[in-house]
């Protein structure tokens, strides 16, 4: 790139310190005025993305702006922070400006903290979101666990628990109809069913494998189920364990290596 000193040979001197400086500023976007999918209008101060309609799909708001959901109720979205919206125009993603109060796919309402991302389906009700109380939630199978005030909840659209973390120590049933104990204050995801899928074993666990064997998982690891089965998918072994592989042979997995098996219970990796 040429200086002023370097074009036509000049030998005067460089820009000054102040034009230096000036020319280091960053452009301001003025607020601009953008037309939603449902045919009003929201005040963004940057980074507008157009739907293939030209209507907005997301954007850092200029200011505090009242967004319909899917089911026709109304949050207020935070100025300054990204908003995201279906086609329709209604609420997608978006930061709460006060705690709010969310319908789930199930009927119940469950209170949103004020200041963080809240993300709902299409319905307007709940997928994800940061609890502002300790709050019970269903589960597939009708069983009812606590979920830790000041984070994350995933729900279903059925408003049942995807993903979140335990206030205590929660006995959960797998898909072989065995319960496994989730850590207090750890994350535990669930399938449609209600049935353990991942979390952390509050205590050693015999874990069946999809061949029928048993394997000792260690507790406050990561441990994940084929959940439909409740058969094993990977864990960090408790002890050694010798496993069969595809072609028959098999491996030796040592004590504090996580192993991942298939679905049909045979070796797949031991790191």
């Amino acid at each position: 790139m040429e200086t002023p000193g370097d074009s036509l040979n000049e030998t005067g001197p460089g820009p000054t310190a102040s034009a230096q400086a000036e020319s280091e500023l960053v452009p301001v976007q003025t607020a601009t005025s953008v037309r939603t999918g449902s045919g009003v209008y929201v005040s963004c101060q940057s980074n507008v993305s157009l739907d293939a309609n030209g209507n907005l799909q997301s954007c850092i708001l200029a200011s505090n702006s009242s967004i319909r959901t899917g089911n026709g109720v109304y949050h207020t979205a935070q100025a300054g922070t990204f908003i995201s919206l279906y086609t329709t125009g209604y609420w997608q993603q978006g930061t709460l400006t006060s705690n709010s109060s969310i319908r789930t796919g199930n009927g119940v309402y469950h209170t949103a903290q004020a200041g963080t991302a809240v993300t709902l389906y299409a319905t307007g009700y709940w997928q994800q979101g940061t609890l502002a109380s300790n709050s019970s939630i269903r589960t597939g199978n009708g069983v009812y666990h606590t979920a830790q005030a000041g984070t994350v909840l995933s729900l279903y659209d059925s408003g049942y628990w995807q993903q979140g973390t335990l206030t205590s120590n929660s006995s959960i049933r797998t898909g072989s109809g065995v319960y496994l104990t989730a850590q207090a204050g750890t994350q535990v995801s669930l399938d449609t069913s209600g049935y353990f899928d991942t979390g952390t074993l509050s205590s050693n666990s015999s874990i069946r494998t999809g061949r029928g064997i048993y394997v000792t998982c260690v507790s406050g690891q990561s441990t994940s189920l084929y959940a439909a089965s409740g058969y094993l998918y990977t864990c960090v072994l408790a002890s050694s364990h010798s496993i069969q592989t595809g072609t028959g042979t098999y491996l030796t997995c040592g004590a504090g290596y996580r192993l991942t098996l298939n679905s049909a219970g045979y070796y797949m990796s031991c790191n």
